[in-house]
């Protein structure tokens, strides 16, 4: 199967990483792609771009089964998970996208979103514990696709970018991004040198 991981990554953290290992153990993994969304995103406070594609880089080097796609990156305006899922599609494979538990309730409304789950499976991380399978059993769009969503309750990681960019705290990312943030002076880090 091949996984997408979309996101900010504003910057890539331990957890983005332990994603790819938690999910390894999980399912059958035959390429996992990060997929960071791009300026046409219209995210608050999003690095630039070329710095996020690069943390990524770093963060994953040496994982042979990893792919960075720059696709959004390089899209002029943002075409949705559907769009990007359907452009990364190799025909033959099965391909699943990776969401949070926090995310699973507005899926419906997300473009395209019953394309999405009729072609494409989703892998949803609950970190909190919270009740999915009861909320997708009430929910009609979600009890519609519930053979495609596949739920995974014991993913345990609590690091966020949101908390690195407040704290500046290096223990949340991998030696090779906190350097490379320190080396650009980004999140408002002086710049080395």
């Amino acid at each position: 199967m091949q996984i997408v991981y979309g996101g900010a990554f504003n910057p890539p953290t331990k957890a983005h990483l332990d994603v790819y290992y938690f999910l390894h153990h999980k399912v059958s993994i035959e390429k996992f792609i990060y997929l960071p969304v791009g300026k046409a995103y219209e995210k608050d406070a999003l690095e630039d771009d070329t710095h996020r594609f690069n943390m990524l880089k770093r963060m994953v080097s040496g994982l042979s089964d990893v792919e960075i796609s720059n696709m959004e990156l390089n899209d002029e305006t943002y075409l949705g998970t559907y769009e990007s899922l359907r452009r990364l599609k190799e025909s033959d494979k099965r391909m699943a996208f990776i969401i949070g538990a926090d995310h699973l309730k507005t899926l419906s409304k997300w473009k395209h979103s019953d394309k999405l789950l009729n072609e494409f499976e989703c892998l949803v991380l609950n970190r909190d514990g919270k009740p999915l399978d009861e909320w997708i059993e009430q929910d009609a769009y979600l009890s519609k696709h519930k053979a495609r969503i596949h739920v995974f309750s014991d993913f345990k990681v609590d690091v966020s970018s949101s908390e690195f960019r407040n704290t500046l705290n290096e223990n949340l990312v991998v030696p090779s991004v906190f350097n490379y943030i320190r080396e650009h002076g980004l999140y408002g880090m002086k710049k080395e040198g």
